[in-house]
């Protein structure tokens, strides 16, 4: 049984995006931006109003930093969500947030929170409220780097955004290997087809795909790299075979 909730746009999980500019004078603005994702390769969108104090800041400025929330700094990132701009003209340091400019762009750098994407606005649309950012740039502390220097989401120690309830979580265990996890469906179905061939004495695509399975187990593949394509000529050696046999059903 399913329930349907129509009206509402909810993913799971939803990261806490603070985005921070600087004003016309010169000074820190930030806020929380509860709708974000990564656009593209190199580029971030957000749906933020033109009302907010950031935002106007943004479109002053043409830059922007947008950092990840994380859950020691919970309740700050959540005043800069529930407390205007326009209303206190101190929150970001009364945020307890401290500023360090961009070396990439105009726009400051929140020291607390361990990683930064450091972007210049491609386009804000009026209608929709869609900020659309370059990212130049993304600025991790060290303490959130693993000894390979990657960074590592259980230093990071991102906050997780419960949209439909309101509430805050963060990451808990491990659970697979992204890229990679997926094949093991592959390998099992290999596997079914190897012993039903076997099964009825089809030795040449037995054999064949013996062949396959140790040159995949053999292979590392970079996520980027489709493993399809070296091993073409063995599937087109099964495909002969196989047009001229037809395994029985179990």
């Amino acid at each position: 049984m399913r329930k349907n909730i129509t009206g509402k746009s909810f993913l799971f999980p939803m990261p806490v995006l603070i985005l921070a500019a600087y004003d016309r004078e010169g000074k820190p603005q930030c806020m929380n931006a509860a709708w974000g994702a990564v656009s593209g390769r190199t580029q971030v969108s957000l749906c933020v109003g033109p009302r907010h104090k950031t935002v106007e800041a943004v479109r002053d400025t043409g830059a922007f930093t947008v950092s990840i929330g994380d859950a020691p700094h919970e309740i700050q990132c959540d005043y800069v969500g529930v407390v205007s701009g326009n209303d206190e003209p101190d929150k970001f340091a009364k945020a307890g947030f401290h500023a360090v400019k961009s070396e990439h762009v105009n726009a400051p750098i929140i020291e607390e929170l361990k990683m930064a994407l450091e972007c210049e606005v491609i386009s804000y649309d009026e209608d929709s409220h869609i900020l659309v950012g370059e990212v130049v740039n993304i600025s991790v502390d060290e303490a959130a780097l693993d000894g390979d220097g990657n960074i590592d989401v259980r230093r990071l120690d991102p906050l997780i955004y419960d949209s439909p309830n309101k509430n805050y979580y963060r990451f808990g265990e491990y659970v697979g290997k992204a890229y990679s996890d997926g094949h093991k469906l592959e390998h099992s179905s290999l596997e079914e087809l190897q012993k039903k061939a076997k099964k009825h004495g089809h030795g040449l695509i037995g054999s064949l795909i013996d062949k396959i399975d140790g040159a995949t187990e053999e292979m590392v593949v970079p996520e980027h790299v489709d493993i399809v394509e070296p091993l073409k000529e063995l599937a087109d050696e099964i495909g002969g075979a196989a047009e001229s046999m037809i395994l029985p059903k179990e």
